[in-house]
């Protein structure tokens, strides 16, 4: 049989400059994969782990000649891969978004706290004035605290007072002198002053922390911006890189696979007709077939003139009507039991 080899026959794969090119380019492809890799580890930015177990469930569902048809994007995804670039713009605008949530959070606390500065600084003047004494500065304390804790009076969140402990103060405050009552209403209202300015303290606090989250996220707004401007047309140069390194091989092959298939096509053709010629050698309507056809037939004949002889002579086995052929077989063991026992 006769060795054939395809690479011996095609050109391309003689071509030692042009198959250095080709693996270079081979080798781009994968470090295009493995360049995503890297900078997701380094960059420590994963894919979702919803999306890898939905990944995992497709693959297990649709078979891999299917998977084959599939969109490169599709393809991604079910193998679990992220695209870099469009990973890095997804995580900058979820911390866009996240800074925006935080910011609107800390401004709406600040403004309650200035809120809440002004109705204490009102409260303070008005205890000092009307000179609430110690058990109402205290029930002031407790209310102010619910209202802090739970503005909207929502059932069991902030404090409770139980009753018990209301006349348990009234009964202690009831055993002060007049000089412990005047000690613990002056302390309470140290207390009510001090928390004012640590209050006025915090909220010029949180407006510096405003201002920074602020700053810092124009800064992330302005690099976002920068990224989706050049973000996608770079997948589109890396796509563009990564496809043309796949088609280059084909436009080199192209012509040496045309050659290669007509070369092969020819031979198989040159084979068949070299079959054809020993057709005639072979074909059914020859002299051959007709001695032969007329060797069968004079056999035949000579058969028949034997029946003919044996009918005249007598010699057909009883029982055996005329024109009968009849064959002598000899009896193996076997089938002269058979017969004898009939």
């Amino acid at each position: 049989m006769r060795q054939r080899s395809d690479e011996g026959d095609i050109m391309f794969h003689r071509d030692g400059t042009l198959q250095k090119t080709l693996a270079a380019q081979m080798r781009y492809q994968q470090e295009f994969i493995e360049l995503n890799d890297q900078l997701e580890e380094q960059l420590d930015i994963h894919p979702d782990r919803r999306r890898g177990f939905m990944a995992r469930i497709l693959s297990s569902i649709l078979p891999e000649r299917v998977q084959a048809w599939l969109p490169e994007s599709t393809l991604r995804i079910l193998r679990e891969r992220s695209d870099i670039i469009e990973l890095l713009e997804e995580k900058q605008r979820m911390n866009l978004n996240n800074q925006g949530k935080a910011i609107e959070n800390i401004a709406n606390v600040a403004v309650e706290g200035r809120q809440l500065l002004v109705e204490l600084e009102v409260d303070i003047r008005q205890a000092e004035d009307e000179r609430w004494d110690a058990r109402r500065l205290h029930d002031y304390l407790c209310e102010m605290a619910q209202q802090i804790a739970n503005p909207l009076g929502t059932a069991g969140l902030g404090i409770e007072v139980p009753e018990i402990l209301s006349e348990i103060l009234d009964h202690e405050f009831a055993m002060f002198s007049p000089e412990e009552m005047e000690e613990e209403r002056q302390a309470l209202l140290k207390l009510l002053r001090e928390t004012i300015e640590l209050q006025r303290g915090y909220m010029k606090m949180l407006g510096t922390q405003v201002a920074a989250n602020s700053q810092a996220y124009r800064a992330a707004l302005t690099q976002y911006f920068s990224y989706t401007t050049v973000g996608r047309p770079t997948q589109a140069l890396r796509e563009s890189a990564r496809i043309m390194t796949e088609t280059n091989k084909a436009m080199y092959v192209a012509r040496e696979a045309i050659i290669a298939t007509v070369r092969r096509s020819i031979e198989a053709t040159c084979i068949m007709l070299e079959a054809i010629q020993r057709v005639p050698d072979y074909a059914i309507a020859s002299p051959e077939m007709q001695a032969f056809i007329a060797e069968q037939n004079t056999k035949l004949q000579n058969k028949l003139a034997e029946l003919k002889r044996a009918k005249a002579q007598g010699a057909l086995p009883p029982g055996v009507p005329e024109g009968t052929l009849v064959i002598d077989v000899p009896a193996t063991p076997v089938v002269a039991e058979s017969v004898a026992r009939q």
